[in-house]
């Protein structure tokens, strides 16, 4: 075992590496996700783990299989026993509308159908962007809602009275 560890240290023995990687995600029978990458590192532990150290790009799906939405970022961890996936650096997701979020940092919830970050995000709806620090989104990103906001918002007047 010496001279195994010599060559390879313990933390490493039980990674799979796999490359030019493409998965789907679904959720009793329905396709909500594919998955590209250029590399997977699978960790086998208590808490297995799958590391996507290259990058990735997410693209959600409607029921009906159209594309509801997408993400990249340039790393993302992967904790199936608790059913999330974090990304991080340059995290970029764009929703149907057109709507673009930037942040630094962002977790899926899969069990909760979220997207939530407690970093500072941007977000760029066409007419205006909003920053703020922290925000939580349905998968799709239709739906979100940002703490802390920092930047100028619309208002329609209907909405003051």
């Amino acid at each position: 075992m010496e001279s195994i560890h010599k060559i390879a240290p313990a933390k490493e023995i039980n990674v799979e590496r796999i490359s030019q990687v493409e998965t789907y995600y679904s959720d009793y029978g329905a396709i909500k996700a594919k998955l590209t990458a250029p590399e997977l590192d699978v960790y086998q532990s208590n808490e297995p783990y799958k590391e996507l150290p290259k990058g990735l790009s997410l693209t959600f799906y409607k029921e009906d299989f159209t594309e509801d939405g997408k993400l990249t970022a340039l790393y993302g961890i992967n904790y199936e026993g608790r059913n999330t996936i974090i990304v991080r650096r340059n995290v970029v997701v764009v929703n149907v509308k057109g709507e673009q979020l930037n942040t630094e940092e962002l977790i899926w919830d899969m069990n909760k159908h979220i997207l939530f970050t407690d970093k500072f995000v941007i977000i760029n709806t066409g007419d205006e962007q909003i920053k703020g620090f922290g925000m939580e989104a349905r998968e799709d990103f239709t739906n979100y809602k940002i703490k802390k906001v920092t930047g100028v918002v619309k208002v329609k007047d209907e909405a003051l009275k």
